[in-house]
């Protein structure tokens, strides 16, 4: 605390100031220190800003380029199916040829062709009423429940007698 306060003791300002002596042929050259550090550190700033530029680069082209290789892997893949595609549908065909067909069913099935004198046409009568079955009740039904079944029920008799 001694010294502090020595040094900021009024009686310290008022000291004479030291003299520079005069040397002939001498000169004082005052050296002008320019501040580096800005420009270390924008260079640095600038390095450091093209570094991560040329990475960004360098990973794209690689992502790009392994996205190539996958797409040339699926057009081969595509390419295979296509091929296995059209052998399957010429199989199919020759499977579904009627010549083929009609081969095979009279060599393993034996199978005859019908003669036009054995060929007999046969006609069915036609039904023109619907066979009509009784309701089946239940104790537990309601009449409310009835009624509406019953409307539902005589509905759907009167569209079956108009379409039949």
């Amino acid at each position: 605390m001694v010294q502090a306060s020595y040094k900021y003791d009024e009686s310290y300002w008022e000291l004479p100031l030291p003299q520079e002596e005069a040397v002939l042929g001498t000169q004082r050259v005052r050296k002008i220190y320019r501040k580096k550090k800005n420009r270390r550190s924008m260079s640095v700033k600038i390095g450091l800003l093209v570094f991560c530029y040329a990475l960004m680069l360098v990973f794209l082209c690689t992502k790009g380029s392994s996205e190539n290789f996958k797409i040339i892997a699926l057009e081969k893949d595509i390419a295979s199916l296509e091929a296995s595609n059209a052998r399957l549908e010429y199989e199919i065909a020759q499977a579904t040829n009627l010549s083929d067909v009609e081969k095979l069913a009279s060599s393993e099935l034996g199978m005859q062709k019908p003669d036009p004198k054995m060929v007999k046409v046969v006609s069915t009568p036609e039904v023109s009423q619907v066979n009509q079955a009784a309701p089946v009740q239940t104790v537990a039904q309601d009449s409310a429940e009835q009624g509406i079944l019953a409307k539902i029920y005589s509905a759907l008799l009167t569209l079956a007698e108009r379409n039949g």
